[in-house]
């Protein structure tokens, strides 16, 4: 795959392909397939790993803000398109997690990849976050982060809430899914969120989802929560 994608590439740089608007745009989905077909690879041997509990995060200091700021990026076309309003709250205050920079975007873009999904046109995802040093609950551990992403969505039936981090897990009618990745109630492998959560807990941190339920006229929403360890314990809230 890397060799046909080099070979793509090196194509679009030639002038008998740009010459050509219609050789420029095969080439050009040539590129766009084998990227996708690349990262398609790159999922099922991230997955492999996560089943055979063989993933090991590189850890290093990392601005969680920074990371979730570029993942907006790439997906603000989709935003657009959709007409959603996102909105970065309490991000800037954050300190550095202890987490691998190179898997971390892969649980933030499913997450948001999600809300966008599941949330109509015109709607609203709201990222917020917060740390502390001591427990604010029973459940949470210490010298945390925690990244909330809230949306005014369809939600999530109760019983669902643990099955949308499994495998090949859909929601609703697969009959009645759109295609696209972002399009309203998008239909997709199933994938991305089973691997947010293996990223999570590889990092031993915790992910999990609220939802009053799933509703398409009254869009109750859902909520993600996303706890990773601080680098630094002595930090203060």
């Amino acid at each position: 795959i890397t060799v046909l994608k080099g070979y793509a590439q090196l194509l679009l740089k030639d002038e008998l392909i740009t010459d050509s608007p219609h050789h420029s745009r095969l080439v050009s989905s040539m590129v766009t397939g084998a990227n996708r077909l690349h990262k398609i690879v790159n999922t099922m041997l991230l997955l492999v790993k996560i089943d055979n509990r063989e993933l090991r995060p590189f850890l290093e200091p990392v601005i969680i803000t920074d990371i979730l700021r570029k993942v907006v990026t790439e997906l603000s076309s989709d935003l657009e398109l959709r007409r959603l309003t996102l909105s970065l709250q309490n991000l800037d205050v954050l300190p550095e997690v202890a987490a691998d920079s190179e898997l971390l975007p892969a649980v933030f873009e499913s997450v948001l990849v999600n809300a966008i999904k599941y949330t109509p046109d015109g709607g609203q995802i709201v990222i917020n976050g917060r740390f502390w040093t001591e427990s604010p609950a029973a459940d949470l551990p210490p010298n945390s982060v925690e990244i909330i992403v809230h949306d005014t969505g369809i939600g999530i039936d109760a019983e669902a809430l643990e099955l949308i981090f499994t495998k090949f897990y859909q929601t609703g009618d697969v009959s009645l899914h759109s295609s696209g990745k972002t399009r309203f109630k998008a239909g997709g492998p199933g994938l991305g969120l089973a691997i947010a959560k293996g990223i999570i807990e590889a990092h031993r941190g915790l992910i999990w989802a609220e939802s009053p339920g799933y509703d398409e006229a009254a869009l109750p929403g859902s909520t993600f929560h996303i706890v990773l360890p601080l680098r630094y314990p002595n930090n203060k809230s």
